[in-house]
């Protein structure tokens, strides 16, 4: 069998790549440490997100929509209805139709779904101050600078990629 030259070897010699590589291990490392953390409460990190959206951005308990819910959420998920359910069945949020109308759905906190945010922020502010331990104060406010960088994306339109 003939070989042919290998073109697709890692060189080392594109830093973009070597930076998705490192950040996608980080985000992994960082998730299966909250998991484990969050392990106890018998919830997920991703759980974890919902909770605390509904205790930021809901704080009088009036409901946020699913819809909401999903665009808010660090992590997409393919089936937001599901992990909502898990929680209903925790008996950490609960679902409710407005009055005003009846089609949609708000998710709220229950007071035991507040009550595990109150109960475990402490310790969470520690792990995730431990997560960052090997980086002073400025090289963390560095890193979340350029991740929010890396984060935005060039707005791009057909007529910048030469399509009409």
């Amino acid at each position: 069998m003939k070989h042919r030259p290998r073109t697709a070897v890692d060189d080392k010699s594109n830093p973009q790549s070597d930076a998705a590589v490192l950040a996608i291990r980080l985000g992994i490392l960082i998730t299966t440490e909250l998991d484990e953390f969050f392990r106890p409460w018998g919830i997920t990190a991703l759980q974890f997100n919902v909770l605390r959206i509904l205790y930021v951005r809901d704080p009088d308990r009036q409901g946020i929509s699913r819809g909401e819910m999903e665009a808010s959420l660090v992590r997409k998920v393919p089936d937001v209805t599901r992990l909502l359910d898990r929680l209903v069945a925790a008996g950490l949020i609960a679902r409710h139709r407005p009055k005003d109308n009846q089609r949609t759905v708000l998710a709220t906190l229950t007071d035991k779904g507040w009550g595990l945010i109150e109960q475990t922020h402490g310790d969470l502010m520690r792990t995730n101050h431990n997560q960052f331990a090997g980086m002073s104060a400025q090289e963390v406010a560095e890193f979340v600078g350029l991740l929010r960088k890396a984060a935005r994306r060039p707005q791009q339109t057909k007529n910048s990629e030469g399509e009409n």
